[in-house]
């Protein structure tokens, strides 16, 4: 029964990719205002005398050694309705196989929700809509759900690296700008990865505002 549902996941993450890959090509061969994109990542993991919560010989929760796989899904696009206004529609589907970590362990007394790492069904993933100034040189708007990157990852970063995804906001951002200098103003919350459940139907992990400007001194 495991291998069969094994399977059944590698199928459905395929038909993904030869579904969607000829409507990208084509829409990008035309110059359509569609832009797509399909990102289908495979990683086996095994882990000895930790886990992802615990270190040690003994980890006081899971098993002292752990090898798993980990699959993730991401399709989407982006069209332009006019060329200041954008809308994005993503998705993401994120799973663990074979895992001796069970799923109860992500549960947070703190959010009140699990807080997954490796797993994240069916979930909204850069789903936005932006506008700018006719140009796009002078302003621009974005909101809803959207990667936040900065500083080379170092001062914001998405965290991709987790199955899950990590740090993935929904937000609102406004980004003024002059030739080579701006400055953004940003205010969301963390999405929470409820391995079951749509994000909608549930709060954010961590509500944040702030700021990061960039000036070009030469």
């Amino acid at each position: 029964m495991v291998v069969v549902k094994h399977i059944k996941e590698l199928i459905l993450a395929l038909l993904y990719l030869l579904l969607l890959t000829p409507l990208i090509g084509r829409a990008q061969a035309e110059h359509d205002p569609f832009h797509g994109y399909v990102n289908v990542r495979y990683r086996y993991e095994f882990q000895h005398n930790f886990n992802f919560k615990h270190y040690g010989k003994n980890p006081l929760k899971g098993e002292r050694s752990d090898g798993f796989l980990l699959q993730r899904v991401q399709a989407g696009g982006r069209w332009a309705f006019a060329p200041n206004i954008h809308v994005a529609l993503g998705v993401q589907d994120a799973r663990v196989f074979e895992s001796n970590y069970d799923s109860d362990l992500f549960y947070s007394k703190r959010f009140d929700h699990k807080h997954n790492a490796y797993e994240d069904q069916f979930e909204l993933y850069e789903t936005y809509l932006e506008v700018s100034d006719e140009t796009a040189e002078l302003w621009t708007f974005k909101g809803g759900r959207q990667t936040i990157l900065y500083g080379d990852c170092r001062i914001f970063g998405s965290g991709s690296w987790g199955n899950s995804g990590g740090y993935q906001w929904d937000a609102i951002k406004l980004s003024l700008k002059h030739r080579k200098h701006f400055i953004d103003f940003i205010w969301g919350g963390v999405v929470i990865h409820e391995p079951e459940q749509f994000s909608l139907r549930h709060r954010h992990k961590e509500y944040g505002a702030g700021f990061y400007s960039h000036l070009q001194v030469s």
